[in-house]
């Protein structure tokens, strides 16, 4: 099974979503939701504990750094 990485942006940007080798979780997908504090161990948990209030990552800087990793690592070609 290959390792995942889930984000949380706002609602509605799974319609604009277009990041090469990711998947955005439309209408009547699910998400898990471990509790706030599980850092670490078998199935769901955060990479970085999201604290009390935040949870919601913005999408133009979740896009960019997707986008910056994805180059780094050649996972993601871009046109000239």
């Amino acid at each position: 099974m290959t390792p995942t990485a889930t984000l949380a942006p706002r609602r509605g940007t799974a319609a604009d979503w277009e990041v090469e080798s990711t998947e955005a979780i439309g209408a009547g997908g699910t998400l898990t939701i471990p509790p706030a504090r599980r850092t670490e161990g078998s199935g769901p948990h955060w990479r970085v504990c999201p604290g009390d209030s935040d949870w919601i990552t913005g999408s133009s800087a979740l896009q960019a750094a997707l986008e910056d990793c994805l180059s780094a690592v050649g996972g993601l070609e871009r046109s000239a």
